[in-house]
């Protein structure tokens, strides 16, 4: 909702930066106060906004979306069928480059993001005026300035049009000394001209990102570009393909990435003075320790017949090894069960101060596991009884 509220504006201008830092977007996530300060920002903005298959929340980045949306006036400039606005414009300006009777930052904003609106698309010539000769896809082999790189640096005219240059010769729109190279490529040019013929009618501009009906698909462009940012996640998978609860899923991808609020980070942001554990009083509380290694963590995990080793963290929570006892069939959840009562066991100790105990924390795992039962398919719901048998207190 918070989101859906500037879409309006930036599909019809820039925003300024300040508007599309998402401050309230920021602090709803992290605290739904007023406001937020870095210490309660457990996971850097960015990449919050990243997809969930790239490791984030999946979501929007205001930025991205606000070129999205602007990227969609230019595609109308170039299929003006039902803009009004798009037929006034097209008669004052240059479409290949957008200059002409038109000036202020909106246009400004709109050139900025030529470059990126030529690369996802191609041109179908006819009388070649609105198209660039040296930036757009016109030819199968794609933009000449990447193409001949050596002769488009001898370019006069580097905003020339197809027309421009088809119909007056490469010679006017070059210098006269040229490279080796440059000649070279002006003879590759020549002949990847040579069968091409200007007629009436206007350039028919082709995008990837539209629809059957020319429609230009916002959404398929955006999770284009923030694909583009990152690579897949090796986490999310795990984190979000299950049938665990939408908090915990939450809680497990903090805790994937180190980023709970254990007490030596609390420690890191000089919230707290000691990052002893709460249940052992023996190491410092890490993500680690928590869930891993301390004794009451590590009983649990014997408890249920899972193994660890050395190299066991929470960074790999996915690799932990499935015991024949317990079907793999929801492993997954059944491993966030786990940590996500110790999370909260921990968190008993601290704040009500309850005293630590394994059977209170079988328990608790039991009860919640027949609770999160009724989000599992009905076939599958005899897993939570052997689960419930593995976590039977002793």
């Amino acid at each position: 909702v918070l989101g859906s509220l500037l879409i309006y504006a930036m599909g019809a201008l820039e925003l300024p930066k300040g508007t599309l830092k998402a401050e309230k977007c920021r602090t709803f996530v992290w605290t739904g106060a007023e406001q937020a300060s870095g210490a309660k920002c457990l996971v850097a903005w960015e990449q919050v906004c990243l997809p969930k298959e790239s490791g984030g929340l999946g979501l929007k980045n205001l930025s991205v979306q606000n070129q999205c949306m602007l990227l969609k006036l230019i595609h109308r400039l170039h299929h003006p069928e039902a803009s009004s606005w798009a037929r006034w414009a097209r008669q004052r300006i240059n479409l290949a480059t957008l200059t002409g009777d038109v000036h202020g930052a909106h246009w400004d904003s709109l050139r900025e993001l030529l470059p990126l609106y030529r690369a996802i698309t191609t041109v179908d010539i006819k009388d070649g005026t609105s198209t660039s000769f040296w930036d757009d896809s016109w030819l199968p082999e794609g933009p000449l300035s990447e193409l001949l790189p050596a002769l488009h640096s001898h370019a006069t005219s580097p905003h020339a049009t197809v027309s421009d240059i088809l119909s007056t010769g490469i010679d006017h729109h070059i210098q006269r000394r040229q490279t080796r190279a440059a000649v070279q490529e002006k003879a590759q040019l020549s002949a990847l001209i040579a069968h091409t013929h200007l007629t009436d009618g206007g350039d028919m501009r082709n995008c990837i990102f539209q629809g059957t009906e020319g429609k230009f698909q916002t959404s398929l462009l955006y999770k284009a570009l923030m694909a583009a940012t990152a690579p897949p996640s090796d986490f999310a998978k795990m984190v979000w393909n299950n049938c665990a609860p939408p908090r915990v899923k939450f809680f497990i991808w903090l805790l994937v990435q180190n980023r709970i609020q254990s007490r030596s980070n609390l420690l890191k942001k000089s919230i707290i003075t000691d990052a002893t554990c709460a249940l052992c009083h023996n190491c410092d509380e890490s993500a680690d320790h928590l869930i891993f290694t301390c004794p009451m963590a590590a009983s649990l995990w014997q408890h249920v017949g899972i193994e660890r080793n050395s190299s066991t963290t929470v960074s790999n929570l996915g690799a932990l090894q499935r015991p024949n006892a317990i079907p793999e069939t929801h492993f997954s959840v059944f491993i966030f069960l786990c940590c996500w009562n110790i999370w909260k066991h921990r968190n008993r100790v601290v704040f009500d101060a309850a005293e630590p105990s394994l059977q209170s924390l079988l328990r608790n795992c039991q009860e919640e596991a027949r609770v999160w039962a009724w989000r599992m398919p009905r076939t599958d719901t005899a897993i939570v009884e052997i689960w419930c048998s593995r976590l039977s207190p002793m």
